[in-house]
């Protein structure tokens, strides 16, 4: 990228465009400061999420009792690491091909989740280890779950069913208020289950069913169901 050297009316003049699309204050201070260097140390991605809920929920209206958060990949590890905060104001979370992404959780109790993963991503290893191609020590997806159940309170006790050919849910005995659910496709890929996307596991609509887990989570069940 071009490097532009800072000065009062560059700065100026980004502050205007910034003012009129809307621009987060970080875009101009790295332009004309940084040489549009994203200042990696300082960004803060929980904190841009809740800002972006507040934001949301000052222009519309939103029942503050159900805010979730949804993502694959990179975007599963964002939702991941978000609702590992203490006091994390998501009710549940629907992390896809990318719950092992990260190595710390430090909230003692998360909300509840379901996610859905393939026994052959190439990118997230589901067995644990490799994520893109590098040996970096994630934890297998099954590891990570039983984590995440125990810190909602669940037994360490599992039931599997099988649905079709090639999936296999995985859920854990929990009290009220709280849940863990494993979609592990097997044989599947680095890809949202029921997209239209070639070679997506048809068996299971990855999105049908994490909106029908987010509609029986709100917080106030998180509450009552864990005492926390």
């Amino acid at each position: 990228p071009s490097v532009i050297a800072p000065s009062a009316e560059l700065s100026r003049q980004m502050s205007a465009i910034a003012q009129c699309y809307g621009l987060h204050a970080w875009m101009v201070e790295d332009t004309v400061h940084a040489h549009q260097r994203p200042k990696l140390e300082r960004c803060d991605d929980v904190a841009f999420l809740d800002a972006l809920a507040d934001h949301i929920g000052n222009s519309m209206c939103v029942d503050t009792a159900r805010q979730y958060l949804t993502g694959m990949s990179v975007g599963a590890g964002m939702t991941t690491w978000a609702t590992c905060q203490e006091g994390t104001r998501f009710a549940a979370s629907a992390p896809v091909a990318g719950m092992t992404q990260g190595l710390t959780c430090p909230a003692e109790v998360v909300p509840p989740f379901i996610t859905f993963h393939g026994d052959a991503d190439s990118q997230v290893d589901y067995d644990g280890g490799n994520l893109s191609g590098f040996d970096l020590g994630i934890p297998a997806v099954e590891e990570r779950a039983a984590d995440f159940a125990q810190r909602q309170g669940c037994s360490a006790t599992t039931t599997e069913e099988t649905i079709g050919e090639d999936v296999i849910h995985i859920t854990w005995d929990c009290p009220d208020g709280a849940a863990a659910e494993v979609y592990r496709i097997l044989g599947g890929e680095h890809i949202w289950p029921g997209s239209p996307q070639p070679g997506a596991n048809q068996t299971v609509d990855a999105s049908e069913l994490i909106l029908d887990f987010f509609d029986t989570h709100p917080t106030d069940a998180i509450k009552e169901g864990t005492g926390s």
